[in-house]
């Protein structure tokens, strides 16, 4: 579980890094707040399934729930 947290963790440091170099240079008005909400849905997500470590399952269905805004993150970040 920390494995896969560290995964969606880093590939979130690195979606940040590129969305921060892509604002200083000409980005459009809606790349940064697209960014910002699926990020901070995917680090909500991954921060409960940490919080709901005591149930057997939940903690894996909020992680699995957390890696496709990371995704659209990571893609709308690759793609501009």
């Amino acid at each position: 579980m920390a494995g896969y947290s560290a995964m969606l963790g880093l590939t979130g440091v690195g979606v940040g890094f590129h969305a921060l170099a892509a604002v200083f240079g000409q980005a459009p008005g809606w790349y940064l707040p697209s960014l910002a909400l699926l990020t901070l849905l995917s680090v909500g997500l991954a921060a409960s399934a940490f919080l709901a470590v005591h149930r057997r399952f939940l903690p894996w269905l909020l992680l699995l729930a957390a890696a496709p805004p990371m995704v659209g993150a990571l893609l709308i970040a690759v793609g501009h």
